[in-house]
C-alpha cells in the first residue's frame, strides 16, 4: 500500500466525495484530525474501502499490492473497527468481525 507523505490529504479528498462531506480549510486541522486518528497505515488502507460493508477479499482485490495478504487485510480492519475508525458488521461466516 502506497504510504506517501500526502495520504492523509488523499484520505481528505476521499472522505470529501462521500455523502457528508470532509472538505479542506485553511488552517489544515482536518489534516491534523486524521493524523491523530488514522496511521499511515489505516489512512493507506481506507482508501480502498467503500461506504458500505465488504469483505475483506473484496477489499484485497482492490488493492494493487499482491505480497498483502487478505488475512492481514483483515486483521487490519478488525483493528480499524476497535478503534472506531469505521463500522463492520458480523457474519455468520465470521462473527468475530464486528
Amino acid at each position: 500500500m502506497n504510504t506517501a507523505p500526502d495520504i492523509y490529504e488523499r484520505l481528505r479528498e476521499y472522505l470529501d466525495k462521500l455523502p457528508i462531506p470532509f472538505p479542506a480549510t485553511e488552517s489544515g486541522v482536518e489534516i491534523r484530525l486524521l493524523k491523530k486518528l488514522f496511521s499511515e497505515e489505516e489512512a493507506a488502507l481506507s482508501l480502498h474501502l467503500s461506504a458500505l460493508p465488504e469483505k475483506a477479499s473484496k477489499i484485497h482485490g482492490r488493492i494493487n499490492d499482491s505480497n498483502l495478504p487478505v488475512e492481514y487485510i483483515e486483521k487490519r480492519l478488525q483493528e480499524m473497527v476497535k478503534k472506531g475508525l469505521i463500522r463492520g458488521v458480523k457474519s455468520r461466516r465470521n462473527p468475530s468481525l464486528i
